[in-house]
């Protein structure tokens, strides 16, 4: 699975952005037209 390989996938980490990346590839292709928004955000481990 594609998911597997893109590693952590919290925001912020690489994998999140793979994520977003590939998931706007696939809506991209079913002819949606896709943008992103960068936002800030508040991030602790437990």
């Amino acid at each position: 699975m594609r998911a597997a390989r893109r590693g952590r996938t919290a925001a912020g980490t690489d994998g999140y952005d793979a994520a977003a990346r590939y998931v706007g590839e696939l809506l991209d292709e079913a002819g949606y037209e896709v943008t992103y928004q960068e936002f800030d955000f508040s991030y602790r481990e437990a």
